[in-house]
């Protein structure tokens, strides 16, 4: 189920009468679940680089061949795959070659990177039949989010996303309205904890290690 900005925006607010628009406006709020999305996302990356899958879909043909296609700001390219005109052909892989190598022709689809642009080996005619290519990404996730963008954030993220809000939001409120902050900030360790071993597999790695080891 997509995960919204605004819901988990709406839930922070439950956690405590004080955190209201008054003092945290929604985009204050969005802004901070922004970049809390970011900072998660790096740290899934450190650990499972394969965690997180987000399409990003080319329609073929490119309206300048030669300067390629720009990629959605991303950790890492896992892989894309071309989708022909013909229902008589299947999808294919399109393989990646290194800088150096590009002049070399592959049986088959090819491209190479070069910073945040990817560019198709051959000629325009070379890609004729080919309807669209989907690249698999693993999103950096944007520098902003609007009340109705679904977070790109694997697994069960509402937990730790709340929980950061909150202490975004509780530190906004004067003190004597605040709640106690040494308790929120454990929450969302606890909560950041649980969400990471939950798509990262870490606890269960660990459990495997010692289990081999006797």
């Amino acid at each position: 189920m997509a995960l919204l900005a605004a819901d988990v925006v709406n839930v922070a607010r439950d956690e405590h009468p004080a955190f209201d628009r008054q003092s945290t406006p929604d985009i204050v709020a969005l802004r901070a679940l922004a970049r809390y999305q970011q900072e998660l996302l790096g740290r899934i990356y450190n650990v499972k680089p394969d965690a997180v899958h987000v399409a990003q879909e080319v329609q073929l043909p490119l309206e300048d061949f030669a300067a390629g296609i720009a990629l959605n700001d991303c950790l890492q390219v896992h892989g894309a795959s071309v989708y022909y005109r013909s229902p008589d052909y299947r999808p294919e892989p399109v393989m990646f070659v290194d800088y150096p190598h590009r002049f070399i022709r592959p049986g088959g689809p090819a491209a190479y990177r070069r910073a945040d642009r990817i560019f198709l080996l051959g000629t325009p005619a070379d890609w004729q039949d080919v309807a669209r290519i989907v690249i698999d990404l693993f999103p950096r996730g944007p520098d902003t989010l609007g009340p109705k963008d679904e977070l790109v954030l694997p697994g069960q993220a509402l937990a730790p996303c709340v929980a950061a809000l909150a202490v975004v939001m509780a530190r906004r409120v004067e003190p004597d309205r605040r709640p106690d902050l040494i308790e929120l900030r454990d929450r969302l360790s606890e909560a950041e904890e649980r969400y990471l071993d939950q798509v990262t597999g870490r606890r269960r790695a660990v459990v495997s290690v010692i289990q081999d080891v006797w």
